[in-house]
Order: structure tokens, then C-alpha cells, then sequence
């Protein structure tokens, strides 16, 4: 009898390799318990089995070989932090969730990360970022926006960066009436209609008080791990983010030369050019961004379809992703080029 032609299984990776690698890495501290932790994160996938059938038991855990390259990412990143700066577990979980996040956001499907892993790395990032480590901390992040968004004549700043400071310490979501009449007094305290900002990205009081107030209340869900933020809402959101990046380094130029930014220099770091690094370091937080204005997204009823979360909640739409390493001609002062993450969106209708 002939036998079958079966094709070759894809590269596994049990337990024992995954800690083969971290000894090879020098990195002495990790044992099995960290990769049921990261696991648990969110930080690595749940690992694959196969199951013979009744009675037949089922094989070790194995994960596929994209996971296992983020497994070594993950350590090599773990170790240089903790080498660097000695940075303690509450520093390295949030940067960890970043690689993950930045490879589903930025390289799709090509990444090997599922969604649901997706979602408790972010979960994982929320409740690590669930409070500020100290009241000092928050009150730098208060007057960080204070400094940006505030009008030169803004009375009572000491009484808000207080009250900004209690909401980013404690996380708690603000009574949004009272925010927006702070806020007023701060961007436009002689109420005039001003913002503070170049044209087409500038703050006002009710684009800063939804911004505060949403970001809390998503960071709130992904705490929580709700399951009511559907496939399709995930799917929207990286489409979201991923143009609304696109859209922003096409008119970064236009924006840095804003009469506005002369005018309030304090500005202008919020739109300096983006290394993949800072990408990466900032997606948790730009994902979140998203998801929290998804609601305000769904009663715009003028905007093109693919900006409409109900078409990506009734799987009308499929984003293909492509992302590939550009060099930049320009020279760096050590003559070194810096490259860059170029990427392209392919939208499919289903």
C-alpha cells in the first residue's frame, strides 16, 4: 500500500526550547513559571496542542516559530532594561506589551500574533499603567499639559494641575461638565472661540476634556478585560491608527510650520518626526487613544465607510498590512542612516 504524502510540520517549540534560548541569552532568572507569565500577559501566546482523540491524550505545548522570535525579542528587551537602568517589573511589563502590540498594529497578520493575545497584552498594559507610581509623577504629567494646551492669561492653574494630578494618580473618570469648564478657563479664558494649536490639530476645551475623560473610561475597560469590544472594533482601530498616522507624516511639514508653533514653542515637541522606536514605545497608548473616540466614530455618519466601526462590526472589511525596513538618504552627524517602518494598507470588501 502507498503511503500517504503528509507535509512537514511548521517549526515547534516546546518549553525546554524556550528556556534553552533564555540560558543561551544569559538571561538566569527565567524558569517555566516566567513563561506561564507571559502567557498570562498576553506577552506570548497560549501554546498550540494537538488532540488524537478520545483517550489518546494530547501533545506537549508548542508554539510556532514567530512566537518563539518574539520570545527572544522579549528577553533580549527584558535584559537591556534591566541592565540599563535597572528598571523594576512595573517599568519593563508596559515596554514588553509594546513590542507586542507594535507587531500586531504595524506588520498584521505577517507578525503571528493572534488577537487575543492582543487583547491581554493590552489589558495587561492598562492595569500596569492603572496608577502613576507617585503623586509627584502625576503632577509633572498635570503640568506637562498645562504648560502645552494653557493660554498665557489662564487664571487658577495651581487649582487644576491639582485636579488634573488626582485624575491621572488615581485614575478615576472626572465629572465631565466641571473638566470642561476648567478647561475653558484654561484654553480660553476670556471666551473668545481660541484654541492653541496649528490649524487641523489644535487643542480646544472639549477636544481636551473628551480626550482626558474617554482615555480613562477605555482604560478602564481593557482593565477589565470586557468582552464587549468585538473582533471588529480591534480591527477598526489599527486601520484607524495606521492612516491617522499616514495622514500625520504627510502634513507634518505644513504643521511645523504653523505660524501657531512660533508663537508657542512649548508645542513643538508634540510634532517633531517619529523613529520606529518611538512608534513602538507609544502604541499601547495611541491604540487606546483610538479605541476611546470609537463612540463619537460611530454617530459620524458622514465619514467614508472604512472610518465606520459598524462596517468593520459586521465584517464588511479586511485590512492587509505590509511593512517593510526603508533606509533614509539623509545622513546622520555620525554619517550613519537612520531607517524607518514604512507600511501599506490593502482594504479588502468581504
Amino acid at each position: 500500500m502507498t503511503k500517504l504524502w503528509v507535509p512537514p510540520h511548521a517549526e515547534r517549540y516546546v518549553e525546554a526550547d524556550l528556556l534553552t534560548a533564555a540560558r543561551e541569552l544569559d538571561c538566569r532568572d527565567v524558569v517555566s513559571r516566567t513563561i506561564r507569565t507571559f502567557v498570562e500577559y498576553g506577552l506570548l501566546d497560549h501554546p498550540q496542542r494537538a488532540w488524537p482523540g478520545h483517550g489518546g491524550g494530547s501533545s506537549p505545548g508548542w508554539w510556532p516559530r514567530a512566537q518563539y522570535d518574539l520570545w527572544l525579542t522579549l528577553l533580549r528587551q527584558r535584559k537591556q532594561l534591566i541592565e540599563s537602568n535597572g528598571a523594576h517589573k512595573a517599568q519593563i511589563t508596559p515596554a514588553l506589551c509594546n513590542i507586542v502590540v507594535s507587531a500586531w498594529v504595524y506588520f498584521g497578520d505577517a507578525a503571528g500574533i493572534p488577537l487575543r493575545q492582543v487583547r491581554r497584552a493590552m489589558r495587561t498594559w492598562a492595569s500596569a499603567n492603572q496608577h502613576v507610581n507617585s503623586l509627584v509623577a502625576a503632577r509633572r504629567a498635570a503640568q506637562d499639559i498645562i504648560r502645552t494646551a494653557g493660554h498665557d492669561k489662564a487664571p487658577n492653574r495651581r487649582a487644576l494641575k491639582e485636579q488634573l494630578a488626582q485624575i491621572v494618580w488615581i485614575g478615576r473618570v472626572p465629572d465631565r461638565e466641571d473638566l470642561l469648564y476648567r478647561m475653558r478657563l484654561l484654553v480660553d479664558p476670556f471666551g473668545k472661540g481660541v484654541t492653541k494649536g496649528p490649524e487641523g490639530a489644535s487643542f480646544s476645551p472639549e477636544i481636551l476634556t473628551a480626550l482626558i475623560t474617554e482615555r480613562i473610561e477605555m482604560l478602564q475597560v481593557l482593565q477589565r478585560g470586557e468582552p464587549h469590544l468585538p473582533d471588529g472594533m480591534w480591527e477598526w482601530a489599527r486601520f484607524t491608527l495606521l492612516w491617522s498616522r499616514g495622514f500625520y507624516l504627510q502634513a507634518q511639514p505644513q504643521i511645523l510650520n504653523d505660524p501657531s508653533l512660533q508663537k508657542h514653542p512649548e508645542m513643538a515637541r508634540l510634532y517633531q518626526s517619529e523613529t520606529f522606536e518611538t512608534m513602538m514605545n507609544s502604541v499601547c497608548f495611541d491604540l487606546l487613544t483610538v479605541l476611546a473616540v470609537a463612540e463619537q466614530a460611530q454617530q459620524a455618519t458622514h465619514l467614508p465607510p472604512e472610518f465606520q466601526p459598524h462596517v468593520w462590526l459586521e465584517g464588511k472589511l479586511k485590512a492587509h498590512i505590509k511593512a517593510w525596513q526603508a533606509v533614509s538618504t539623509v545622513l546622520r552627524l555620525d554619517e550613519a542612516r537612520q531607517s524607518y517602518l514604512e507600511v501599506s494598507v490593502r482594504l479588502k470588501s468581504l
